[in-house]
């Protein structure tokens, strides 16, 4: 029994010298796929689609890899209704250089006017890696009302909020209001028009006289799209914030340089796979969370990547030249 006991043991640190020969390594196997960028706005006259293709590292860190993966020789077509565009290759200069050297390949189709509303689908036939599909529907236009409106026309006013409607179309899963106070700067006998953005509150910290403004972000609908009936929204704006703004942009530049003309309000609308892809990839990064995974999101068949759309809407209100 001795002896049987021996030859066990004998055989397990056999087994472990020969285990500890082979190195170990966290990287599994890599299997290149297509991924896909696309972004539709019907205000613009130009579309894009940007192909590449994912990559393998000799070490672990991605940003070594110099050279862009893109794609060259696909066949891309969108298809709006009857309407069937297909793309061409382009290149778009690159603002940041500090890693890929070259330009931007994509795909671009000019004009493409896009109707909001509509269904819009994604074919793709790629030389080496088959064919790729996506779908989306481009929300249908929104609105936007000011109903005390007479807070942004009076420095000082006593309401201390500004509300605004918006009503969204049954294609969008969410929604961005934007506001800028806009007007007319006179300097060195020119005149030339800028916009500051205001914010949506103030957190002031009493005890450091310290204050942060908080800006709009993209927001959830409240409730499921029913239809195609219009859903409305309130967004309340800290009046505190708007005056703090418009007094600074006074002591900037002097009341006599400046001319007021508007409030410009931006609602931008985006569709499902676009509210999807930025909350997915930003959800968990934030100052609180412990989560060191980046997880993923798409709606390509045959790869990954995404196809979206969103839609603007304005509004201009009215301001006194002067306050």
């Amino acid at each position: 029994m001795n002896r049987f006991i021996c030859i066990v043991c004998a055989g397990i640190l056999v087994l472990f010298s020969v285990g500890c020969d082979e190195a170990f390594s966290p990287k599994g196997p890599h299997t290149p796929q297509v991924v896909v960028y696309s972004i539709l706005n019907p205000k613009e006259g130009r579309q894009f689609v940007r192909l590449s293709v994912t990559y393998d590292v000799e070490g672990f860190d991605p940003l070594t890899r110099s050279v862009d993966e893109s794609i060259s020789g696909a066949i891309v077509t969108v298809t709006q209704g009857t309407q069937t565009l297909t793309f061409r290759d382009t290149i778009v200069a690159r603002e940041d250089t500090s890693r890929y050297k070259t330009p931007v390949a994509a795909y671009v189709a000019d004009p493409f006017l896009l109707q909001p509303g509509s269904s819009v689908s994604l074919s793709i036939n790629t030389p080496k890696h088959g064919i790729l599909t996506a779908e989306t529907r481009i929300p249908s236009r929104g609105y936007i009302s000011v109903t005390n409106a007479y807070v942004l026309r009076t420095l000082g006013s006593l309401d201390p909020r500004i509300v605004v409607l918006i009503q969204i179309a049954p294609q969008a899963r969410g929604y961005y209001l934007r506001y800028y106070i806009v007007y007319d700067v006179t300097q060195n006998n020119t005149v030339r028009r800028e916009r500051r953005a205001f914010p949506q509150s103030v957190i002031i910290y009493a005890s450091t006289n310290r204050y942060d403004f908080v800006y709009p972000k993209l927001e959830r609908r409240s409730a499921e799209p029913f239809l195609q009936n219009l859903h409305t929204e309130t967004v309340i704006i800290d009046q505190l914030g708007y005056q703090m703004v418009l007094e600074d942009i006074i002591e900037q530049y002097g009341a006599d340089n400046l001319r007021f003309q508007h409030v410009l309000f931006e609602l931008i609308q985006v569709d499902p796979p676009l509210y999807n892809y930025y909350n997915i990839v930003n959800g968990f990064q934030d100052e609180f969370s412990i989560r060191t995974d980046l997880p993923d999101y798409t709606n390509i068949r045959g790869g990954i990547g995404v196809f979206g759309s969103f839609t603007v809407d304005t509004l201009l209100v009215s301001l006194p030249s002067r306050f």
